[in-house]
């Protein structure tokens, strides 16, 4: 399934650069591009994989490899079906992705907690303040 998922977001996303992260042990993931992902996270939720439900946004952080990765995990509960989307982000660049929260409004509080604990800032967030640590906090 997870190679069909590949398939489609390639297809109707050019640049999305969706790779397969098998896992000997856990769940696969997808991996894509940063600055497409509200497209990705768009046509997952509109297209024939009917991705209407957004669990979850979290943040990795992964200094030895100088990176900061956004995962989200998508699931269909039309088709019973749930997916990990995650896009990696420069850790001595610049940390913002696109906001999904048009897309999905759960995708709130999730965006700013991870503003809040990793600085990853998401463009077009409705709210985008802190959300857990004081507004000094570094």
């Amino acid at each position: 399934m997870h190679n069909d998922w590949v398939n489609f977001i390639n297809q109707n996303v050019p640049g999305a650069n969706a790779v397969l992260n098998e896992a000997e042990v856990g769940d696969h993931s997808i991996s894509v591009t940063s600055d497409k992902i509200f497209d990705i996270c768009k046509v997952l939720k509109e297209g024939e994989h009917e991705f209407n439900v957004l669990q979850v946004i979290t943040g990795c952080d992964y200094p030895e490899e100088n990176k900061i990765e956004v995962s989200y995990i998508l699931a269909s509960f039309i088709k019973n079906t749930e997916v990990i989307i995650k896009a990696a982000l420069d850790r001595g660049g610049d940390l913002t992705v696109d906001s999904v929260c048009d897309i999905w409004k759960a995708a709130n509080f999730l965006e700013r907690e991870t503003y809040d604990m990793l600085g990853v800032t998401f463009k077009n967030h409705p709210d985008h303040r802190r959300i857990l640590c004081p507004e000094d906090w570094e």
